[in-house]
C-alpha cells in the first residue's frame, strides 16, 4: 500500500518510488522508476475510504409556541407589504432558551436588507451566541435561494426558509450552514410540534414556465401544534420592518420582477422534486438564455442608475426571454 504524507514543511518526504503528498494546494502523487520522475496532481486517493460529510447543531428545539410566534409575524408582514421578512435566533448556551431577535429590517419585492449587528441592549452578550436566522418568501415555496445561499455561505448555523405563508400549511426548508456547506435536514429535528400534510404546490406559474414543465411532485406542507389555541407576537417586532421604495429604473424593471424572483424560485423547486419535461421548442436550461443571467443575484434597483447594465444583457425583440 502506497504511504500517504502531509507536505507541512518540516517532515523530510521519502525516498520511495510512489507515494501522496497533501500539501495547501491539494492533493498529489509522487512516481519513480528507472527513466523517469515526477509529481501529479490527483483529485483523490484511490487507497482510502470515503468520508461521509455531515453537521448538526447541539442545541435544543425551537419551542412550538416561539415558532408560532414567528410564523404570525411573518403573516402579518406579508399581509401588510406583500414581501418577505427575517428573524434573527439568539441561543442561550446555558438555559437552552432561545431569543427571538427582529432586526431593522426594509423589505420589498427583491428581497430584504437587514441590520446584522450584535444589539446593544443585550446585557449578558457573554451568554447568548446567534445560531441562525428564520427568513419567509411570503406566498412563493421554501427554499434557499441564490441569494440566501451568498448570505448564508459564511454564516454557520441553522438557516429555515418558510414559505407559501398565506395558506393554512406552509412549507419548510431547513438547512444547517458548516464551513461553506449546507446540510438540509428534517425541520423536526430542529422545531417542536410540526405536523406535516403532503400537499401538492398550488403557486401562481407565469405562462413562459408551462411550456417548461407540467408537473410539480407534492410537497411537504406543515403547520404548528401547540396547546395555545390563539398565536401571539410582539407587536413592537412590526415597527422594525419597513418597506423599502424602490425607484423606477427604466423598461426593463417590470421585465426584472415579473422573471427573476420567481424563475428562481421555479428553477429551485425543479431541482428539488423532479426532471422537468421539455417542450421541442424550449431550450432545456433557459437559465443560459436569460436576458438577466449575467447579472449579479445580489443586484438591487438602487443599483442600476440606468438601463444600460439590463440593456447590455437583453437579446429579444419583445421584452422576454431571449431564445
Amino acid at each position: 500500500m502506497f504511504e500517504v504524507y502531509l507536505n507541512d514543511g518540516t517532515t523530510s518526504l521519502p525516498t520511495d518510488d510512489i507515494f501522496y503528498m497533501i500539501g495547501k494546494n491539494g492533493i498529489f502523487i509522487k512516481r519513480k522508476n528507472e527513466l523517469s520522475e515526477s509529481v501529479s496532481k490527483v483529485d483523490k486517493i484511490s487507497i482510502l475510504e470515503d468520508v461521509e460529510t455531515y453537521s448538526k447543531l447541539n442545541i435544543k428545539k425551537i419551542k412550538a409556541a416561539d415558532f408560532s410566534s414567528i410564523v404570525e409575524f411573518f403573516k402579518a408582514v406579508y399581509k401588510k407589504h406583500k414581501t418577505e421578512s427575517i428573524v434573527k435566533l439568539d441561543y442561550n448556551k446555558f438555559t437552552g432558551k432561545y431569543n427571538i431577535e427582529v432586526p431593522k429590517q426594509k423589505v420589498s419585492g427583491s428581497g430584504i436588507k437587514y441590520e446584522n449587528q450584535i444589539r446593544e441592549d443585550k446585557k449578558d452578550l457573554q451568554n447568548w451566541i446567534l445560531v441562525g436566522t428564520i427568513h419567509c418568501h411570503g406566498n412563493m415555496g421554501a427554499f434557499h435561494s441564490i441569494v440566501d445561499q451568498h448570505d448564508e455561505k459564511d454564516f454557520d448555523g441553522l438557516h429555515i426558509t418558510v414559505g407559501n405563508i398565506d395558506d393554512d400549511y406552509f412549507t419548510l426548508s431547513v438547512s444547517v450552514m458548516s464551513n461553506g456547506n449546507r446540510f438540509k435536514v428534517n425541520p423536526s429535528e430542529y422545531i417542536y410540534g410540526l405536523e406535516k400534510q403532503n400537499k401538492s404546490i398550488k403557486q401562481p406559474i407565469n405562462n413562459i414556465y408551462a411550456t417548461y414543465i407540467n408537473h410539480v411532485e407534492p410537497e411537504d406542507r406543515y403547520r404548528v401544534i401547540t396547546q395555545e389555541r390563539v398565536f401571539k407576537f410582539n407587536p413592537i417586532w412590526m415597527n422594525q420592518v419597513s418597506e423599502e421604495v424602490l425607484a423606477p429604473i427604466g423598461k426593463y424593471k417590470k421585465l426584472w420582477e415579473n422573471c427573476v424572483a420567481p424563475f428562481s424560485s421555479f428553477h429551485e423547486s425543479l431541482k428539488r422534486k423532479t426532471q422537468p419535461v421539455v417542450s421541442d421548442d424550449v431550450s432545456e436550461n433557459p437559465c443560459k438564455t436569460c436576458i438577466f443571467r449575467n447579472l449579479s443575484p445580489e443586484l438591487s434597483f438602487e443599483e442600476l442608475e440606468d438601463d444600460s447594465e439590463l440593456e447590455n444583457n437583453y437579446e429579444g425583440a419583445d421584452g422576454n426571454w431571449a431564445w
